[in-house]
């Protein structure tokens, strides 16, 4: 067996009825070490072992030596808090949660930053279409936020709907080159387009028009990492390594995106740069711009005991958006050491009578725990003390896949008093929106 398959099974990997003799359900060697039966409640993974009474021979799973650690290692990965014992039973000292298991487990998430492989098939894990291969970018973006708790304390993202948004983007980082602000402070924008065959080809990779009857090969996206003549030409980072293009690098006109642009995202650390406040008077220079762009944003946080043995945080913190400059508070549920659990987004429309919210995802590990009930409360009690009367809960492209994720979005919604308004957009991407009057 491949270790490609056995990373596949690694992460699809279900519980069955026990065989006697037991093969390992991930490489399928005969060499058992542990048979255990998983039990999954609020967050923790609890595995059993097959002399346990407790055991379940209809749910069971197999392991050999080498695969059990692996195994172990995924669910980490995935936020499960471990534990080798039963739900009724206490921890002991050889319990993952008692013996640093939270440290590793913090560990092996920051280590996925690195491994493009391990984090896609983290990715596919809430994307809602297990059997593709590709998935939408803003599930990469939050793949992104959980696992890099704390590389980007404060982050935050939004979709750019229309080509324009993307070059008055890019032609920003001149100017902050020029205040000399770090690369580390400034933006990224990922810009997915249409792709056609020549793109394989393509000399020192500047992509050109596609001829009349090219043939389109799908979707595609890269991150964009800089710009020529004045943002008539982008320039970015291919994945298809440093063989391909100018050592891995391509350049792409405007006018490609002019016809051929299907969704972009930007993204940017705010835990640096003002809140809206600090831009109630206008700066005085460049030096006085390039010193509130670097200023520590503030954040606030409250915790509280949600039950026996779960302690949460509730943090907030203020950003500006990018292609409105309009203030935008940042919400998210935090375990009790610092694991995201769930987060959103909230800003205020054009039109400054209605609270947005472009954004609301509980990591697939936390749901049925009251999370996304925690962040839409907390989106309401924003909205009364603002004096907003009405709620817009967004439906992302992404979210609405037919299937379980359209409906627990529809579900949820409903049971919080919102109606659902049904109408494909395209700038920014989204499929529905949820609407409640305070």
């Amino acid at each position: 067996m491949s270790q490609r398959e056995i990373d596949v099974r690694t992460c699809e990997a279900h519980p069955h009825a026990f065989v006697d003799p037991p093969k390992c359900d991930l490489c399928a060697s005969s060499q058992v070490r542990h048979v255990i039966s998983p039990f999954v409640n609020r967050g923790r993974l609890y595995t059993v072992g097959h002399r346990s009474q407790h055991f379940d021979p209809t749910a069971s799973l197999a392991f050999c030596a080498s695969c059990w650690g692996r195994w172990l290692l995924w669910r980490a990965r995935c936020g499960y808090d471990v534990h080798f014992h039963d739900l009724d039973r206490p921890c002991h000292a050889g319990c993952p949660a008692r013996s640093g298991g939270r440290l590793a487990q913090f560990g092996v998430q920051v280590g996925l930053s690195g491994d493009l492989t391990e984090r896609f098939f983290l990715q596919k894990t809430i994307d809602g279409m297990p059997r593709t291969n590709g998935s939408q970018l803003i599930m990469a973006l939050r793949t992104e936020r959980f696992i890099s708790r704390s590389l980007a304390r404060q982050s935050y993202y939004e979709s750019l709907g229309k080509p324009k948004a993307v070059q008055r983007l890019m032609l920003r980082y001149g100017q902050l080159s020029l205040l000399a602000v770090p690369r580390t402070y400034w933006h990224h924008i990922r810009l997915v387009v249409e792709i056609f065959a020549s793109w394989h080809t393509a000399p020192k990779g500047a992509i050109q028009l596609p001829s009349a009857g090219e043939t389109s090969v799908g979707l595609h996206s890269v991150p964009l990492t800089g710009y020529r003549d004045g943002g008539r030409t982008l320039v970015f980072r291919n994945s298809w390594g440093a063989g391909w293009g100018d050592r891995g690098y391509g350049t792409i006109p405007f006018e490609y995106l002019e016809g051929h642009f299907h969704e972009a995202f930007v993204e940017r650390r705010s835990r640096f740069g003002p809140p809206s406040w600090s831009f109630a008077a206008a700066p005085t220079s460049d030096r006085d711009y390039r010193e509130r762009l670097l200023l520590n944003a503030p954040r606030w946080r409250h915790r509280w005991q949600n039950g026996p043995g779960e302690n949460w945080v509730l943090e907030t913190y203020e950003t500006a958006s990018l292609t409105t400059g309009r203030p935008v508070l940042g919400v998210e549920v935090q375990n009790g050491f610092g694991l995201r659990m769930g987060w959103a987004f909230l800003r205020r429309s054009e039109s400054s009578d209605v609270m947005e919210i472009p954004e609301l995802f509980v990591w697939p590990t936390f749901r049925r725990m009251g999370i996304a009930r925690i962040l839409e409360e907390h989106a309401v009690d924003v909205a009364f003390g603002a004096g907003i009367a009405e709620i817009h809960l967004m439906l992302n492209e992404a979210d609405a896949v037919v299937g379980p994720p359209r409906a627990q979005a529809r579900a949820f919604a409903k049971a919080l008093g919102y109606d659902w308004r049904w109408r494909v957009e395209v700038g920014p991407r989204r499929h529905g929106t949820a609407i409640k009057t305070l």
